[in-house]
């Protein structure tokens, strides 16, 4: 019990020397994966589903939807 009394003290007293306005912004560290294989394969996915969506005259699931919606997808093996 004792240790826990303490472990929550010295939690505390960490604590306070922190300022609670302190103002946190996280950095997005985004690698670039344009030259990889994933990042071409990507690429190409979205494309041709751009072009799907265009030839189809189909709203663009980027936009979201204005309601649910099932999305089905097939995979190639």
């Amino acid at each position: 019990m004792r240790t826990l009394i303490l472990l929550v003290l010295l939690f505390l007293a960490s604590r306070c020397g922190q300022s609670i306005e302190k103002n946190t912004r996280f950095k997005r560290l985004l690698p670039d994966t344009t030259k990889t294989w994933s990042g071409q394969m990507t690429r190409e996915s979205y494309n041709s589903t751009r072009d799907f969506e265009e030839k189809l005259h189909l709203e663009s699931v980027l936009n979201g939807t204005k309601s649910q919606e099932i999305q089905m997808t097939s995979l190639k093996l």
